[in-house]
């Protein structure tokens, strides 16, 4: 039996939002059971802090980020 790509591609495409959320869910699970609720959660919210500022850094850059904390306050 021969795969069709295309149809396995557009498969994933569809379903990349369970596929993703399943992963992560996984690998939430695991962190839990390997360092502890505490530490998994600490770690995940690092993650997230970091995924939120590499997408502020993507939409406005870095200059504006500089801008943005060296401007003077009045």
């Amino acid at each position: 039996m021969q795969l069709d790509w295309e149809r396995f591609i557009s498969f994933l495409l569809v379903h990349r939002g369970k596929i993703i959320g399943g992963l992560l869910g996984i690998f939430f699970g695991w962190l839990t059971i390997r360092y502890g609720l505490w530490r998994a959660l600490v770690f995940s919210v690092f993650v997230l802090a970091g995924l939120w500022i590499g997408a502020v850094l993507d939409r406005d850059g870095w200059d504006e980020i500089y801008e943005r904390f060296t401007r003077r306050r009045r």
